[in-house]
């Protein structure tokens, strides 16, 4: 019998205890550093959890990633961007760390604009929003706005996964990893 093959995504429901307030805490965010006329207030987020993950050859541990949804896709449900977090790090991860990792995320996403300054739209009037490049983002404003950025996060991360892999090292399944952290 063959090995059932390992389903990657799962979807965080506002309402699911183990989401840790991630809907409250984006929303918290986007009013505190993500708002005004150019900001992002009203974007449909919706959050996943990622599992089996693995550091790559470079020790790089994936955080967390967000995605543009299609328009086949908000037309299933109305979102406009999924957040994918690693499953296994987050309830490692205090509250300041979980900031850092979610505006990183909110830091990619713009709204678009017309010449005139005016914000597009759709043809069902819903706003248009746009990825901005990796390069774009600053380490000096994460690091203004939460006293750490994404790198220090990253390094916590590899540092877990390093530790885990010297503990277990046949233990890349990555799925009940908290266990490590109740020795530290």
């Amino acid at each position: 019998m063959s090995k059932p093959k390992p389903v990657n995504w799962e979807f965080i429901k506002n309402t699911q205890p183990e989401g840790d307030g991630l809907y409250q805490l984006s929303e918290s965010l986007i009013r505190q550093f993500h708002s005004g006329n150019k900001g992002i207030d009203g974007v449909g987020i919706l959050f996943m959890w990622r599992f089996n993950i693995k550091p790559d050859q470079d020790s790089y541990v994936y955080l967390a990633d967000v995605t543009k949804s299609s328009d086949k896709v908000r037309e299933i449900m109305p979102h406009d961007f999924i957040i994918g977090i690693n499953k296994a790090i987050w309830p490692l991860l205090d509250h300041q760390k979980k900031k850092v990792i979610i505006d990183s995320q909110l830091e990619r996403i713009a709204r678009c604009f017309n010449k005139d300054d005016s914000p597009k739209e759709d043809d069902k009037s819903r706003p248009i929003y746009r990825l901005r490049r990796l390069e774009v983002m600053d380490d000096k404003t994460l690091n203004r706005r939460h006293a750490m950025n994404l790198g220090d996060v990253q390094l916590f991360a590899s540092d877990y996964y390093q530790k885990l892999l010297e503990k277990e090292p046949d233990t890349m399944a990555m799925t009940n990893i908290p266990s490590l952290a109740t020795e530290e």
